[in-house]
């Protein structure tokens, strides 16, 4: 079941994140970098419905996972929720949309009616795709990540596959987002199909159960302060950008967030995947199997992001400007090294997050995250002022760091019984230097030739990706390696019967 969940989830995050490399050159070179700018936005409005999550997110997957009778409740109340809220942000943001075009975003060339009339259709987007997450999670807690993600593969091909088609016949942002929007009440249509196969006496209605939210309340609290907290770090750097700098330079920062979000994605289908076993053998009293369980993931965890993450700090202005301009590359290049470094430290404790919440421990991680809040933003401000772009990702690593420093510690005292330095010295610097040292060495002997500019570059880049693949292996406890190896002998296994 693990390993199925892992292949789902590896397979749905890798094909939306190829399906974006392919939309988002295209986007910018038809539309523009403020239209795209304006795209990035869709982003910082989310924060707006995810503040309002209330905890949902975990509780349901919590409860549908532990009793499907209980979870049944769980689920219609939380539907309930989702749509008030999403209807709600939705109307808001619908009738602030000329405000929010004249007053808060900085635009330069696109017409403030035209950004106004962009803003209501992505209310509509909004609204949809919002309630998209919330069936999605029910689906999760049915441990069903394989229809979780086929739904997911077949809604992102649609309508990035689809949108590359409406602006191939007429570059028009407002024709763009109806499309997107289109498919995201596509989406909810079929993700109710799916539940009503998948768990029949769910009922399609929302419903508010009070006693339900009763029950749930102090747990779904302590995770609504770590949702939110946890948007507010991801998503207020944003914010920020889109209120002080130019609506063009959001859209190079995304574009240096989408590739950091790109090798962020299978690490974090990996801890992702581990949630429900992770809460079995707490549950279970197996806190053996547990701690070996959350050892090998966060190990499994660091060697897929930490070769990843060195490539883009010495490949990065490559890549982008492959991918997009060499103009875009050369204004998002050093905010991809900054941001992909911060996400190396944020991964080293993403497999921590999980085990506390499996164990049960939501009222310590919303402490950890509230704590941090007021550094964060401060850095935030301060940075982002004096610096633009390469303050605000800074300042993602001053969290990334804060976390380091509290999350992690924490899950060692709770459940490892292990000092945060050796497991440190254990877990993260053996991938973290081999990573280091391999790229580097290739952008070194690319440059001392004079070849930065020849094909030699992605040889080189291709070759350090090989070994440290490689070496970076026998690193790994003899129990993973033979998980990595069933798991790639799986995916190439299905990869095959699809062909076929």
């Amino acid at each position: 079941m693990l390993k199925r969940n892992m292949i789902a989830n590896i397979i749905g995050s890798v094909w939306g994140f190829a399906l974006s490399l392919l939309a988002i050159p295209l986007q910018i070179r038809l539309l523009g970098a403020e239209a795209y700018g304006l795209i990035g936005f869709i982003a910082v409005l989310q924060l707006l419905l995810v503040v309002w999550d209330f905890g949902l997110t975990s509780i349901v997957i919590r409860e549908v996972a532990a009793d499907r009778e209980a979870g049944r409740a769980v689920a219609r109340t939380g539907a309930a929720i989702y749509w008030i809220v999403a209807l709600s942000v939705g109307v808001v943001v619908f009738a602030a949309s000329h405000w929010i075009a004249s007053n808060w975003l900085t635009v330069e060339t696109l017409a403030p009616d035209y950004t106004a009339g962009a803003i209501r259709i992505i209310a509509v987007y909004l609204t949809f795709t919002w309630v998209i997450s919330h069936y999605a999670n029910i689906l999760f807690g049915l441990n069903r990540l394989d229809v979780a993600n086929g739904l997911r593969i077949f809604l992102s091909s649609g309508a990035q596959i689809g949108g590359i088609g409406v602006l191939l016949v007429r570059a028009d942002l407002h024709l763009l987002l109806w499309w997107l929007a289109a498919w995201a009440v596509i989406g909810v249509i079929a993700h109710v199909v799916a539940l009503r196969r998948l768990f029949p006496e769910l009922s399609p209605l929302p419903a508010l159960s009070l006693p339900v939210i009763r029950r749930i309340w102090k747990a779904s609290f302590d995770m609504n302060v770590v949702t939110t907290a946890t948007t507010i770090y991801t998503q207020a750097d944003k914010v920020l950008i889109s209120a002080l700098l130019p609506l063009s330079a959001l859209g190079y920062y995304n574009i240096a967030y989408k590739l950091t979000l790109g090798i962020a994605m299978i690490p974090t289908a990996v801890s992702s995947s581990t949630l429900p076993t992770l809460t079995g053998l707490a549950a279970n009293g197996q806190p053996a199997e547990l701690r070996a369980q959350y050892n090998r993931a966060a190990q499994l965890v660091m060697y897929l992001i930490a070769g990843a993450t060195f490539g883009l700090v010495f490949f990065g202005r490559d890549v982008i400007a492959l991918w997009t301009t060499a103009a875009t590359a050369e204004n998002a290049y050093r905010v991809l090294g900054l941001l992909v470094i911060s996400n190396l430290l944020n991964a080293a404790t993403i497999v921590s997050y999980m085990t506390l919440l499996a164990a049960g421990k939501t009222r310590r991680l919303a402490w950890i995250y509230l704590g941090g809040l007021p550094i964060y933003l401060g850095a935030l401000i301060l940075l982002t002022s004096s610096a633009g772009l390469e303050g605000a990702a800074l300042a993602f690593g001053v969290y990334s760091l804060y976390l380091l420093l509290t999350l992690l510690p924490s899950t060692q005292r709770a459940i490892n019984g292990e000092s945060a330095i050796a497991w440190i010295n254990r877990i993260v610097t053996p991938f973290t230097l081999l990573g280091a040292a391999i790229f580097a060495l290739c952008r070194l002997l690319i440059d001392a030739a004079g070849m930065g500019e020849s094909l030699l570059v992605w040889v080189a880049a291709g070759i350090g990706g090989i070994a440290y693949m490689a070496i970076g292996f026998w690193f790994l406890y003899p129990t993973t390696q033979i998980s990595v190896l069933g798991l790639v002998r799986s995916v190439i296994g299905r990869a095959r019967k699809v062909s076929l």
